[in-house]
This record gives C-alpha cells, sequence and structure tokens, in this order.
C-alpha cells in the first residue's frame, strides 16, 4: 500500500482514536467518583466538596455523619442522561469539525497530484509524499485535541451537578443535626438514618422544576405595542 493509500485508510475517520467519544455508558459512575478508598489516595472532587468539618476538634469528635449516594442523587434528578445527552452532542460537534479537516486535507492532496503528470518523477512523488505526512500528523494532532476537548466538556458538566448537589446537601445534613457529608463511597457501614440521599434528590428535583417553570413562563408571554400606546401581556 503506497503512502496515499495510507493516509487515505488512517484518515477515514479515525475511529480508533476517537473510540473514546462514544463510550458515554460510564455516566452511571458520573458521581461516584470511586477513583479513591478511605485513607488511600488524593482526594477526589466529590470528597473536597463534601467533606468539609468545620474543625480538627470537631472532626475528632463523635459527631453525627450524613451519608450521600451521589449516584442515586444523579439519577432521581435525571441528571445522568441529561449528561450524556450533552456529551453526545457534543461529540456529534467535535466529529463534525474533523471530519472537516479531513475532507480539506483529502482536497489539498488530490489538487496537488492533479497538478502532477501522471509519471511522476522522483521530485513530485517527494513532495507529494511530504504533504501527506503533513496532514496525517496534523489530522491525528486535532483527533487528540478533539478528544481531550470531549473530556474536559464531561468533567466541567459533572463538576456543574456537583456544584448544585453540595449546598442542598449541607442543608438537610445541618438540619438533622449532622455536620459532615460523606459519600457511599467513603462509608463502610451506617444507619438508614442517616442517609440524606433521597432528601437531598427530592429538594433538587423541586428546584429544578421551579426553575423550569420559570423559563416556560417567560417563553409563553408574548408582549405586543398597542397602537395607541402601551402594551399587553398574553400568557
Amino acid at each position: 500500500m503506497n503512502l496515499f493509500n495510507q493516509f487515505l485508510c488512517l484518515t477515514r475517520f479515525p475511529s480508533k482514536r476517537f473510540q473514546r467519544l462514544s463510550g458515554v455508558s460510564g455516566l452511571a459512575a458520573i458521581l461516584i467518583l470511586q477513583a479513591l478508598s478511605v485513607g488511600c489516595g488524593k482526594p477526589t472532587i466529590a470528597e473536597q466538596d463534601l467533606v468539609q468539618p468545620s474543625s480538627t476538634t470537631e472532626a475528632s469528635q463523635a459527631t453525627a455523619i450524613a451519608v450521600i449516594d451521589l449516584n442515586r442523587v444523579a439519577e432521581q434528578i435525571g441528571a445522568i442522561e441529561r449528561i450524556r445527552t450533552a456529551v453526545a452532542d457534543y461529540e456529534f460537534e467535535l466529529r463534525n469539525r474533523l471530519t472537516q479537516i479531513k475532507d480539506q486535507f483529502e482536497l489539498e492532496i488530490s489538487e496537488k497530484r492533479s497538478s502532477q503528470t501522471d509519471d511522476l518523477n522522483r521530485q513530485d512523488q517527494g513532495e507529494l509524499d511530504k504533504l501527506m505526512v503533513k496532514h496525517q500528523s496534523a489530522l491525528e494532532q486535532q483527533t487528540l485535541i478533539a478528544n481531550n476537548e470531549l473530556v474536559a466538556h464531561e468533567n466541567q458538566l459533572k463538576l456543574k451537578l456537583l456544584n448544585q448537589v453540595r449546598p442542598i446537601a449541607y442543608e438537610v445534613a445541618n438540619e438533622r443535626g449532622m455536620s459532615i457529608v460523606l459519600t457511599t463511597a467513603q462509608v463502610y457501614a451506617a444507619t438508614p438514618t442517616s442517609d440524606i440521599t433521597d432528601e437531598v434528590a427530592k429538594r433538587i428535583k423541586k428546584i429544578n422544576s421551579e426553575a423550569q417553570s420559570n423559563v416556560d413562563k417567560k417563553s409563553n408571554t408574548r408582549v405586543a405595542n398597542l397602537p395607541g400606546g402601551g402594551e399587553f401581556k398574553a400568557y
């Protein structure tokens, strides 16, 4: 296979390099963030956000501890599906961008070939080979950039969700006289009364519902100017 055919094979969308983009099924674990165990490794985002005792003294005392299952919260409020959809949409945009880059490179190579005679001399062939190597390298670099962008986008969505859960978890824990919130991944065993998962999910669903209701109300409001001045609103 000559270098030109190799380039075409590698640029028929580098699915292996971009295969990560279609594997969003792991989102069911978006908030478990279990690259941790108690006392082992650097705290994850979930630990840093949710485990914040007010003082060393308080942490050392027998303090009431709340437990939250972040994965269950995400499932109950529909966050997993929303994030999966958002990531898939962003993946689609990135794939289109890479396809456009690939098509442009192939067009340049085709034009270069057509500008040369059928009987390529050594110099012409050398120039064509250099162009194909250049575009192949550039496409691989753009694919790597696209993968990194997708990972960053997915992490941003996860962090946004954690930032929404954190204050509600604190609120529920404080109301129940608990000063520390741990994730289920950090707890070996806990009594059912320490679990605040369902209450946190319930409050977040209510907040999201009210926010969506306000958005719908605004979108259904039409304002029109009357001939004599003033305005009316139709709901």
